[in-house]
């Protein structure tokens, strides 16, 4: 955690920076074709641009991928879903996700009815909805990945030992 978050960082501030560079290199740039290729150098450049920037979004979101799994993980554990069996915990991310989706639709009415602010609480109140219900739906889909996975090594096993066992015999 304490390299992953200076790494997002310093990637983000360079995908800025690239973006800059491919809004303001353009007015220093002549509009010359280059022979065989048929394309401007401002073209060839912003696709260089362009490919840097997305090896960047790459690192950003590989970096971000395992932060939201050990925030996943804290928000989790202060929520009290403490169950060792898979699918009993994908059941609960999936009653907490109704109860969001419920609260949401009983408070935003009431938030927005405040007059000069309540347009305010009602956008804060449908990020931080919103922001569990992606926590939620994350932890639901990541479990259920791990189980499929784990399913899938086990049926993988037996079906090679079944093979093996026939190979044996033959």
């Amino acid at each position: 955690m304490r390299k992953r978050l200076p790494r997002i960082i310093t990637n983000a501030v360079v995908l800025i920076f690239l973006f800059f560079v491919l809004n303001i290199a353009f007015l220093f740039i002549p509009k010359i074709t280059i022979p065989g290729i048929n394309m401007d150098i401002a073209s060839v450049f912003r696709m260089i641009i362009m490919l840097l920037a997305l090896i960047f979004l790459a690192r950003i979101t590989s970096d971000a991928v395992v932060l939201a799994d050990i925030s996943t993980n804290m928000v989790i554990f202060h929520l009290g879903i403490k169950s060792k069996l898979p699918l009993r915990r994908v059941g609960k991310d999936a009653i907490y996700i109704i109860l969001d989706m419920l609260l949401y639709v009983a408070v935003i009415p009431f938030l927005s009815g405040i007059p000069d602010i309540g347009e305010w609480l009602g956008a804060i109140a449908s990020l931080i909805f919103l922001g569990v219900f992606i926590i939620l739906a994350y932890d639901m889909w990541r479990i259920l990945c791990r189980t499929l996975e784990e399913l899938a090594d086990r049926i993988a096993e037996w079906v090679t030992e079944k093979a093996l066992q026939v190979w044996k015999k033959n």
